[in-house]
């Protein structure tokens, strides 16, 4: 998905949370009668390291970061700053680097992603079925991967932060699932 790419006029400071999905499913027409949520955690994971086709990397599709992932040696699009009149940064363009497995792209580096379940310090207890672990309730949000300006180790797959909703600021990205 290209639509950060068409976005890249719009400044960090003026984003607000919904406003990049509003942006998508308006013009690139999202399929508005499916539901849609954020990947739980055993979704995001079982993606980034490529399903069933997985070589089991250290990153989503390679164990050399540089091929899959932007981070804190390489995380700034060389010629972003055309794109910008402020002096906030922004992440590189998406799908430039190598894809996973699977032909997912920035499942290793470029931002953190959050997932639909609340932050737990372990998994002990954790739901084996790949559901959401939303019990008892945090105010933390589970984040997956990292990049921009973050260092190799935190780009790993199994890399796991947490963040309050509210306080993601440009650091925080999602994807979506669309339910069957």
């Amino acid at each position: 998905m290209q639509w950060v790419a068409e976005i890249f006029s719009l400044k960090w400071q003026n984003w607000h949370f919904y406003s990049p999905l509003n942006y998508f499913c308006y013009y690139k027409k999202l399929e508005l009668n499916a539901i849609y949520r954020l990947p739980t955690e055993a979704e995001w994971e079982y993606a980034a390291r490529g399903g069933v086709h997985s070589k089991h990397y250290k990153y989503a599709g390679s164990d050399d970061l540089n091929e899959v992932g932007w981070y804190d040696e390489n995380g700034w699009h060389p010629t972003v700053e055309e794109f910008v009149s402020d002096e906030f940064k922004v992440p590189a363009r998406v799908g430039e680097k190598k894809p996973n497995e699977l032909g997912l792209y920035d499942m290793s580096g470029y931002d953190s992603e959050y997932c639909l379940d609340h932050w737990h310090n372990n998994y002990q207890n954790a739901p084996t079925d790949g559901s959401a672990w939303l019990t008892p309730p945090s105010a933390y949000r589970v984040f997956r991967n990292s990049g921009g300006r973050a260092k190799a180790f935190s780009c790993r797959i199994a890399s796991r932060f947490r963040c309050l909703p509210y306080q993601a600021g440009s650091s925080g990205s999602f994807r979506v699932v669309r339910e069957a």
